[in-house]
């Protein structure tokens, strides 16, 4: 059965900002230019590109855990553009 989400600006706005912060730390932690991160799962989507916009030499290695949605499902997240371009930002992504 297909639960329909509610999506409210608050909560994303709540994530990015999640996002932002783990950005900040990985970029104040790399020890040089082409720094090798590994991002896990759903709740960093957008970390890849906020990192690469920072440090664009970086390899970020994405590892997704769980079944990407169906078009049919993707298409009612209001923000699924701004997910995909987050993840675009990785080298690499399993």
């Amino acid at each position: 059965a297909f639960t329909r989400p509610i999506f409210r600006a608050s909560d994303w706005q709540a994530y990015e900002a999640v996002n932002r912060k783990f950005a900040d730390t990985v970029v104040a932690e790399a020890r040089n230019e082409r720094p090798i991160v590994l991002v896990q799962d759903y709740h960093f989507a957008l970390l890849p590109r906020m990192i690469r916009e920072r440090l664009p030499e970086a390899i970020i290695i994405t590892f997704w855990h769980i079944p990407w949605p169906n078009s049919e499902v993707y298409s009612i997240c209001p923000w699924r553009e701004r997910i995909l371009e987050g993840l675009l930002g990785s080298s690499i992504i399993g």
